[in-house]
């Protein structure tokens, strides 16, 4: 199967400011970390909403093999050495940050990573709508922050560049030349940055102007049944942003977000494509394990319980594997 990155056009890059993107990124454990201060004051509340870091890929080479473990079954090496991390100060204040901010953009790309809101809106499971629909939820954590005075306009950049890292190897997993990697993040940045700049204008100028601007920039539909679609979709995310206002930013700031159940939508599975069931978005849950990118661009899978990541798609018994020790 061939991977496209879409409707995008070929933009000269003088023509915006590209965010510069870390081309490594970080990967955190839930046992090599201090447990958040949240979870130990309230375990219940919104502990279903609770967002696990994705572990690193199985790795090449013994260093990269020796940390893919199952940390159900002994100690991770990592936590082993927790006091030699925090000692050359990668457990500071930004090491906290970046862990804050990569579990606050991973809820948003875990939500959204769901083949029935794709079939329910009508969507192809291409880069391009994935890239979409990933950026309506970056877009209203990020207005969400922006309540939260300097520390969520801190947070709300560092989300943005967790955006732009996955971005990153989210184009190179469609096998495009790392010599032209920049020159599609650029275009995708702009991309997305009219797109948050449409659905700004719809929130100001009423839901007329934001049903246009979903119809256009999250669906490409802009037919009567597209904008039906667009109507309920741009209602579902006025009545999201509601919902996140409500919730103490304590939660929102370390990725605790609770988001709400998505629209039922009935559409017409015109435009689907016959290998639509054969895509896997990146985050895509199945059975007790998840995918993810690493680095290269190259698909893996996590176990939620265990943490230990694999190449293949977990199949048959192996796909529950974990759950009963949860």
């Amino acid at each position: 199967m061939t991977k496209q990155l879409g409707n995008f056009s070929i933009f000269s890059p003088s023509k915006w400011m590209q965010t510069q993107v870390l081309m490594t990124r970080g990967f955190g454990s839930a046992n090599s970390i201090p447990q958040s201060p949240i979870l130990r004051e309230n375990k219940h509340k919104f502990a279903w909403a609770v967002t696990d870091i994705a572990p690193p890929s199985p790795g090449r080479g013994i260093i990269g093999r020796s940390n893919n473990v199952d940390v159900t079954k002994g100690p991770n090496p990592i936590q082993r050495w927790h006091w030699l991390w925090k000692m050359l100060g990668f457990l500071n204040e930004d090491d906290r940050l970046f862990r804050h901010s990569t579990a606050v953009f991973q809820s948003c790309m875990n939500y959204t990573a769901r083949p029935e809101y794709y079939f329910a809106l009508g969507l192809p499971r291409s880069f391009r709508a994935q890239q979409a629909l990933l950026m309506a939820y970056v877009w209203m954590v990020h207005r969400r922050l922006a309540l939260e005075g300097k520390q969520g306009k801190v947070m709300q950049e560092l989300v943005f560049d967790r955006l732009w890292e996955e971005t990153v190897v989210r184009i190179r997993y469609q096998d495009i030349s790392e010599l032209t990697v920049s020159k599609y993040l650029a275009q995708v940045q702009q991309v997305c940055f009219n797109a948050c700049m449409a659905y700004d204008k719809g929130l100001k100028n009423g839901p007329n102007v934001l049903q246009s601007a979903v119809a256009e920039h999250l669906l490409e539909n802009e037919t009567p049944e597209g904008l039906h679609i667009a109507s309920i979709m741009a209602e579902h995310m006025k009545h999201e942003l509601k919902n996140l206002e409500k919730v103490d930013a304590k939660y929102i700031m370390e990725g605790t977000i609770p988001w709400s159940t998505f629209p039922k939508i009935h559409v017409k599975a015109t435009n689907i494509p016959k290998d639509y069931d054969d895509v896997v978005l990146i985050g895509q849950r199945f059975g007790n394990w998840r995918s993810a990118l690493d680095n290269r661009g190259k698909l893996y899978y996590w176990n939620l319980t265990t943490r230990y990541s694999v190449w293949d798609r977990p199949t048959g018994d192996k796909l529950y594997e974990g759950e009963e020790q949860k």
